[in-house]
């Protein structure tokens, strides 16, 4: 759930764009449990969040990898339990290693407001 200043005062959107830098990880899927959206184009970058432990020392490169890993399967299973599904992918011209361009549409429209 959104905190009271971040809940949006509306029942459906039509598109949300996001990118973020690893916001996308955490905050996209409460967005989408608050607001009914019709299509969703973001960005997701290569998480560096899991890359460094609080205590300042650096996580092996495997570890970071696994916890990107686990990131982008638990933001795209999310997804699709919400129902939306991909439509196009574009990496990222500049740096296509690191960040892909995921366009998702949802399977089933949001209720107009006059059918709420």
């Amino acid at each position: 759930m959104l905190p009271g200043r971040m809940r949006p005062n509306l029942c459906a959107h039509y598109a949300q764009k996001i990118d973020c830098e690893d916001c996308e990880y955490y905050s996209l899927l409460p967005w989408l449990d608050e607001v009914c959206t019709e299509q969703i184009v973001v960005e997701l970058h290569r998480s560096t969040t899991g890359a460094i432990r609080t205590d300042g020392a650096k996580r092996t490169m495997r570890n970071a990898a696994k916890r990107r890993v686990i990131l982008m399967h638990r933001l795209m299973s999310g997804l699709h339990e919400r129902g939306y599904a991909i439509y196009y992918v574009e990496p990222n011209v500049r740096f296509p290693w690191l960040n892909s361009e995921y366009s998702l549409i949802r399977r089933n429209p949001c209720r107009k407001r006059s059918e709420v």
